[in-house]
């Protein structure tokens, strides 16, 4: 069963465009992690995520003390 190499041929091309595919989306993302942004632009992501979590936490403790006042 002789294809003339038609299948590896094939299946390096697949590899090639997946790769080039997850390159991109790499590429892409890489934004959301702070790369290319400058110094104050991090530091606003880092004072926007832990306002973020202070809230998150804020609600949570409410909630568990009107939890608390209820079942008394």
């Amino acid at each position: 069963m002789n294809n003339k190499g038609r299948g590896s041929g094939l299946a390096l091309i697949m590899m090639l465009i997946v790769a080039l595919i997850v390159a991109w989306l790499v590429m892409t993302q890489m934004g959301g992690f702070g790369f290319g942004k400058t110094e104050e632009q991090q530091e606003q992501m880092q004072e926007q995520a832990v306002d973020s979590a202070q809230d998150a936490v804020d609600a949570l403790n409410q909630k568990m003390e009107e939890a608390v006042q209820t079942d008394e």
